[in-house]
């Protein structure tokens, strides 16, 4: 934050600077101006009074002393006005190089090769307002300020509440007369540390509340009050920057309005100096109304040179107060190269940075729930692909060799057409399913299924079939049996086309020791209550 006040205030001395190499140029152009004004004038005078001492000489019309002494005066004048505005030229000159870092003098003359512009710059007061606000340096320095004024009131607050630290350590210690010991002996100092016989430990917590908080409240309230302090001192500056846009608005109109008119001054002025001429020439005027023809045409040039340059100094103002002078005179501010211990030191606090565990307090969006689909290969990761050629190798592990699935739920009562040996078989176009007997654990009252697991059983009718038919549908519709397959989805027995990953078939002999899976019948009813079967 320092540092980006200390940025705003270096932006500001360089607008600063440019502007006064700007105003230096255009002052340097009107002393040019006013060079070669004063210079017509002062020939026209010269030769006026040549004209007048030929005639006084010989005694003509028109050629009387005063007359001559009068246009002789006038020479003079424009004469002491050559030498002081060539000194004038001199020191704006020597007060641009000194701007630009030149030398005083070098055997070389500056001369301004721009002109100024004779175009109506017009500009919209609320957008440069607007503009103004934004950009100004000193407007972005005093917020700045305002920014560490409301950091430092949070800060003072924080005092406020109470502190609990947490601390502890533990700590070998080394007693003894001496600090070593070339008996070798462990009455020394490292010896008696090393042996770790002085060892001791704390381990605790501690709460600090401060009694009526008087310096902390008395420093919230100096915070308080240096950040009204800042407020108010942006806000008259916003108000001064406004008032200011308007005036240097007002003086862009003017200077341009007082530029039009003194060009017209200057070609009538013109325009008398060629009639008052035509007629002295004739003996029709007087040569009082010749020389002071001459001196209004010097003066209204002299003036629509002074509204052109000042005109030009209203526009560089504006830019300046708005913030945007550096770009109109094609000038950036870049960073450079820093030492490399500045990069050094950057990147070991970018590696401290990353090895701690970002808390993000001020989270404003919910964070991501869903990465797209899920991938349904159990065991593999979701960008890992799985070759099509391994897949149609592979055997399946909720199958048996003869691809019947293998079912860890009970099977439903066998009806009046079960077959006689321990097999219950169905028709296929209710995905039945064939399930074996497999050894379980039953409890002592009728073979009924103990608590630890559920395991199928053949044979016996001794449960009722609602009974069954209800466990089955509770118990599908509300666990997640972990496969060691991608998808248990329902297939039809006939069809072998659910392939799942490359892992060998359990015989079913085996099947006590592998892990359970669920069969086609449950699948259906797990699909229907909203699960899936992965791993």
């Amino acid at each position: 934050m320092e540092t980006d006040q200390r940025l705003a205030e270096f932006e500001q001395s360089v607008s600063e600077l440019l502007l006064d190499v700007e105003k230096a140029y255009w002052t340097l152009y009107l002393s040019y101006r006013q060079l070669d004004t004063v210079i017509a004038g002062r020939d026209a005078a010269l030769q006026t009074w040549r004209q007048v001492r030929a005639k006084y000489e010989v005694g003509g019309r028109g050629g009387s002393a005063q007359e001559e002494a009068q246009s002789r005066q006038q020479y003079l004048a424009f004469r002491a006005a050559v030498e002081q505005a060539l000194s004038s030229l001199y020191k704006a000159e020597n007060n641009l190089r000194y701007l630009m870092g030149l030398a005083a003098t070098d055997g070389r003359l500056i001369r301004p090769k721009d002109e100024p512009t004779r175009a109506r710059v017009e500009f919209d007061f609320h957008d440069v307002h607007a503009e103004a606000l934004i950009r100004n340096p000193l407007l972005r320095r005093e917020k700045w300020r305002v920014k560490k004024a409301e950091l430092e009131l949070i800060a003072a607050k924080n005092y406020l509440l109470p502190k609990l630290d947490m601390f502890g350590f533990y700590r070998w210690n080394g007693l003894g007369h001496d600090l070593l010991d070339p008996d070798n002996s462990r009455s020394n100092a490292y010896g008696s540390l090393t042996s770790g016989d002085y060892q001791d430990w704390q381990l605790g917590m501690e709460l600090q509340v401060p009694i009526g908080f008087r310096k902390e409240l008395a420093a919230v309230r100096n915070a308080q009050l240096n950040l009204a302090r800042e407020r108010a001192i942006l806000q008259e500056q916003e108000l001064e920057i406004s008032h200011q846009v308007a005036w240097v608005l007002r003086e862009i109109d003017e200077y341009y309005t007082l530029a039009q008119t003194n060009y017209n001054r200057t070609v009538a002025a013109e325009n008398e100096v060629r009639a008052v001429t035509a007629m002295y020439d004739a003996g029709t005027a007087t040569l009082d109304l010749l020389l002071n023809a001459q001196q209004r045409r010097a003066e209204a040039e002299i003036q629509y040179y002074q509204s052109i340059t000042k005109y030009m100094f209203a526009i560089s103002h504006l830019h300046f107060r708005k913030g945007s002078l550096l770009e109109y005179n094609g000038v950036y501010l870049t960073e450079g190269p820093w030492p490399q211990k500045a990069y050094f030191d950057a990147l070991r606090r970018a590696r401290a940075r990353d090895a701690g565990i970002y808390l993000n307090y001020g989270m404003t969006n919910p964070p991501v729930f869903s990465r797209g689909a899920y991938d349904l290969h159990a065991g593999r990761h979701e960008t890992e692909e799985v070759p099509i050629e391994t897949l149609q190798e592979e055997t399946p592990r909720n199958l048996r060799e003869d691809g019947l699935p293998i079912d860890i739920l009970p099977s439903p009562p066998p009806d009046e057409t079960s077959t006689p040996d321990n097999t219950t078989t169905t028709g296929l176009q209710q995905n039945s399913t064939v399930v074996e007997n497999r050894p379980v654990n039953h409890s002592k009252d009728g073979g009924k299924p103990a608590s630890s697991g559920w395991e199928s059983t053949t044979g016996g009718g001794s449960s009722t079939s609602a009974t069954k038919q209800d466990q089955l549908v509770a118990l599908a519709s509300h666990v997640s049996v972990m496969s060691q397959s991608s998808s248990a989805r329902s297939q039809p027995l006939s069809s072998n086309s659910n392939k799942t990953r490359n892992t060998e078939a359990p015989h079913p002999s085996s099947a006590k020791s592998e892990t359970p899976v669920v069969s086609s019948a449950a699948n259906q009813a797990a699909e229907t209550s909203g699960w899936r079967a992965r791993r």
